[in-house]
């Protein structure tokens, strides 16, 4: 399993994001289309916990520009 998949499992929002940070272009683009194939398959909640990252960021005002194109890039990966 991916480690950004492990590391949502875990549901916290901070290390997901140190995670993702530490993470080069290549990486992250990795990790998201893995997690698009996974939703794919059934296993949809990955997915959603990645999405309801993405609306923390946004509503707690974190990081608004990098949660951005995590989920522009999750809509072209997908």
């Amino acid at each position: 399993m991916m480690m950004m998949m492990m590391m949502m499992m875990m549901n916290t929002d901070d290390v997901v994001l140190q995670s993702l940070k530490s993470m080069g272009p290549s990486a992250i683009e990795l990790e998201l289309s893995l997690l698009s194939s996974t939703a794919a398959d059934a296993d949809a909640d990955l997915i959603i916990n990645f999405i309801d990252f993405l609306t923390y960021l946004f509503s707690s005002k974190r990081e608004v520009d990098l949660a951005s194109s995590y989920l522009g890039l999750l809509l072209k990966v997908s």
